[in-house]
């Protein structure tokens, strides 16, 4: 997934690495023009362009943000496009008015986006609504800086990285500025802390700070988050980038909230394949979890996996063609979904062995 204010990142080849023959890149979406067109029939043959984050639903349906402000879906049976909303129609000054950088779908079929604060688009209704965000900040470094227990509504979040709905349909938000993963109680509307103390420390984000113990008392900076099927959260720690490319993959266990690292040495790199994740140089954008736990990093050089064995290894490069390896979404197949826009903007599918 790409973040607001993100720019993709080309994926480039740093070593000499084995590609799986049975790897594929398929187009889904997009007929090659960065524009708007094609409402009701193939997505094959329908204008794409800015697409900044997709997502997939429970039964196959591909929801994906465009830059002009457009909600559209893909649907899964027939492949046809459809725009869902636009954002830039909602009341002027809104929080919810501006065009969307993340996408988050909850079991319910409701949409999570991220406007200028993080707003719901309501299955039944229609109806767009602000569920976190979208308060004044005083200065450009996200003071006043929420608080455990405050409302979510309102809030001074001025970046938000990524944005998730956990197993219970509690809205998850890794934000920037105060490095910390938020999770927006259902019930109460108000912020609970789920991981990072909110305070600027680089040494030990490059450490892998908290390890073994409390994820609520570790240091990170979150820049991409996944959740595997028994609702175990992961992190990609984006370290003393401040949320650019991640070093490091943290867990939070669903269990017993303690946070491990999973993948990454903290260098920056492209190192290990074959060996143990934790041992290895990553370099990665972002992340998308399986729901067994297998983990794919997507970024400078391609795409690679970590099996629930804790093995890394590469699964895909420049070999398959110059994209972008900025991956989106997972479907149900375990088939990766990301979005190229250079000259032929599509929506793509990367088939793994």
């Amino acid at each position: 997934m790409t973040a607001p204010g993100r720019p993709l990142v080309r994926c480039r080849r740093t070593s000499s690495k084995a590609i799986a023959t049975a790897t594929s890149i398929s187009p889904i979406a997009g007929n090659g023009f960065a524009a708007y067109c094609g409402d009701g029939g193939p997505a094959t043959d329908a204008c794409i362009s800015g697409v900044s984050d997709l997502d997939v639903a429970a039964n196959g349906d591909i929801v994906l943000a465009e830059g002009s402000g457009r909600i559209r879906t893909i649907a899964a049976h027939d492949g046809k496009i459809e725009t869902v909303t636009n954002l830039t129609a909602q009341p002027a000054g809104s929080a919810c008015s501006h065009p969307a950088g993340r996408i988050a779908l909850a079991p319910t079929g409701d949409m999570f986006l991220v406007s200028r604060g993080v707003c719901r688009l309501d299955r039944d209704t229609g109806e767009v609504s602000l569920v976190a965000g979208g308060g004044p900040c005083a200065d450009d470094f996200g003071n006043p800086a929420p608080r455990e227990g405050d409302p979510a509504v309102g809030a001074c979040l001025p970046i938000i990285f990524d944005v998730l709905v956990d197993v219970d349909g509690a809205l998850l938000i890794a934000e920037l500025y105060k490095p910390r993963v938020w999770r927006v109680d259902p019930t109460t509307g108000r912020f609970v802390l789920v991981t990072g103390h909110g305070r600027e420390n680089t040494l030990c984000h490059a450490n892998g700070n908290g390890d073994g113990g409390a994820a609520r008392d570790a240091c990170l900076s979150p820049a991409s988050l996944g959740l595997d099927g028994a609702g175990n959260l992961y992190v990609l720690d984006a370290g003393d980038g401040g949320g650019g490319d991640g070093a490091r993959v943290r867990r939070i266990s669903r269990e017993t909230g303690v946070i491990t690292t999973v993948a990454g040495n903290g260098t920056l790199g492209t190192c290990g394949d074959g060996g143990p994740a934790i041992d290895a140089c990553i370099y990665a954008r972002n992340l998308v979890v399986a729901p067994d736990g297998t983990l794919f990093l997507g970024g400078w050089d391609g795409v690679r996996r970590v099996d629930p064995s804790g093995t890394i290894t590469t699964v895909a490069g420049p070999e398959l063609g110059d994209f972008y390896m900025s991956l989106d979404a997972i479907d149900a197949a375990g088939r990766l979904l990301f979005f190229t826009d250079e000259a032929l903007p599509r929506i793509r599918r990367l088939t793994v062995p």
